[in-house]
């Protein structure tokens, strides 16, 4: 019981433990526990919001790291197969040009060959005509020789060759032996100049031994004098 609502003290409005206030009490409450559910609500949907933005930012950005995978592999295959391409190509001209080049090779295989057979049945010089074979002395001679089938004018440009090559022979050989005699020469003035030193070199040995002796023999004499009378007179 509250002390306001005493009007004696025999007045009785409010009984004990009766609460007057307990309504209002409860409705406070109500709108207290309203209020915290509806703010936890609009937290939920906040939550939810940004949960949600974030996961369309994150799919968003898959599908753009996707498409950039896309368009890099994509490229990448296109890259690849205009590479391939372009090696086939040149795989295809190298082979190309392989086999021209064979049949080129062949081709002229097959004309040397012929010309081969064709030399060997109708070229004179093959075949030993006598037209060919005459010899650089007559007309009446047909013993093979290397001259054969020459004109006159190449049998004298040959001879003509063949004089002036051994002329040049002759010449080197009298250079030769002129270069040996004049080494010659100083080997033989070296020689002398080194047996005048020689000699030169012994006589002054020689000198100088007689010189030696000399000396030692005047040393013995005065050593036999002095060992004959050692205290005698020195001077």
């Amino acid at each position: 019981m509250y002390e306001e609502d005493r009007e004696g003290i025999s007045g009785l409005r409010v009984m004990e433990g009766e609460d007057l206030r307990q309504g209002n009490r409860v409705r406070k409450q109500q709108l207290q526990q309203k209020d915290w559910i509806d703010q936890q609500i609009q937290l939920k949907a906040e939550m939810d919001r940004v949960a949600k933005q974030n996961q369309d930012m994150y799919e968003a950005q898959e599908a753009h790291l996707h498409d950039l995978l896309t368009k890099a592999q994509e490229e990448e295959e296109s890259k690849r197969k205009t590479m391939m391409k372009a090696m086939m190509d040149e795989n295809l001209a190298l082979a190309k040009t392989k086999k021209d080049q064979e049949k080129y090779l062949a081709y002229r295989n097959l004309q040397g060959d012929k010309y081969d057979l064709t030399s060997a049945d109708e070229d004179p010089f093959l075949n030993e005509h006598f037209s060919t074979t005459k010899n650089s002395l007559g007309d009446h001679r047909y013993k093979p020789y290397h001259f054969k089938g020459l004109k006159d004018e190449h049998v004298a440009k040959i001879k003509r060759e063949q004089e002036l090559q051994i002329k040049e022979a002759e010449l080197k050989k009298k250079q030769q032996q002129e270069e040996e005699r004049l080494w010659a020469i100083q080997a033989e003035h070296l020689r002398r100049l080194q047996i005048k030193q020689d000699r030169l070199l012994k006589k002054n040995n020689r000198t100088m031994q007689e010189a030696a002796l000399a000396h030692q023999l005047d040393q013995n004499k005065e050593n036999k004098l002095r060992w004959k009378d050692p205290y005698g007179d020195r001077s």
